[in-house]
């Protein structure tokens, strides 16, 4: 893994020899610091422990998810990860939007009328944070996994 000599990387990748764990080790890497940053403003200011909690959700979900996504296409010795990780996130966060985006609306309709939301995040908010976030990783996992199966000649799940 390169972390400064961009001459040998842009070499290795041209040659095509970057393993499939180097592939793994820069998108978790830049998975992560992309999670950080997105949740950084909230360290910024005046977080209250929900939004701690669901900002330690989604990088430990970033985290683990990318890892296990990892581990279902074979691991360092499957093939494609960083392209089916990319082109099936994508596709699967499309997907997923759709169906969760109206599931979230009626969520916060009805946990507003009985009070479990308010002006600052509450433990609603995180539970729900993480509940998506299991729901996006273990599909994003699943459909990874089938794609192996299918490289390996087996029957996906």
């Amino acid at each position: 893994m390169y972390w400064w000599n961009i001459k040998e990387l842009k070499a290795t990748l041209a040659s095509g020899t970057l393993s499939e764990h180097a592939r793994f080790l820069y998108l978790l890497i830049y998975s992560v610091v992309g999670a950080l940053v997105s949740e950084f403003p909230l360290i910024a200011e005046n977080p209250n422990i929900w939004d701690r909690a669901s900002s330690a959700t989604v990088i430990l979900a970033t985290i683990s998810g990318t890892t296990l996504a990892y581990r279902m296409n074979g691991g360092k010795n499957g093939h494609h990860f960083l392209e089916r990780y990319l082109a099936i996130g994508w596709v699967f966060l499309l997907r997923f939007a759709a169906f969760v985006i109206p599931i979230m609306v009626v969520a916060y309709i009805f946990a507003s009328t009985i009070g479990l939301v308010g002006e600052f995040s509450t433990e609603f908010d995180a539970v729900l944070i993480f509940v998506f976030m299991v729901f996006y990783y273990f599909g994003l996992c699943k459909h990874i996994q089938g794609v192996a199966a299918i490289e390996r000649g087996a029957v996906p799940n």
